[in-house]
């Protein structure tokens, strides 16, 4: 986190596969930090996104399967990348 704190960049966004599932241990692991502010978006059990302030940076965790609801797998398969193993 430090280095992509330290970044030029004001805002940064992140993509996360089901955030639902690695949202809990990225806010767990996190929220021990009391420097930073976290703002969440959830609905109906589901999370959508984690806004971490730190200072004037902004780091945006969202939800990619939200956008593209299929398993890692099939995305590399539709768009010819290398699997996931």
């Amino acid at each position: 986190m430090e280095k992509i704190f330290n970044l030029s960049f004001k805002e940064i966004i992140l993509y996360v596969h089901n955030l639902d599932y690695d949202g809990m241990f990225i806010i767990e692991a996190l929220s021990q930090i009391s420097e930073f502010e976290f703002e969440i978006f959830a609905q109906k059990r589901e999370l959508y996104d984690i806004k971490i302030k730190y200072f004037k940076k902004i780091i945006k965790f969202k939800c990619s399967y939200k956008l593209v609801p299929m398993s890692l797998r099939e995305i590399s398969r539709n768009f010819n990348l290398i699997p996931k193993l």
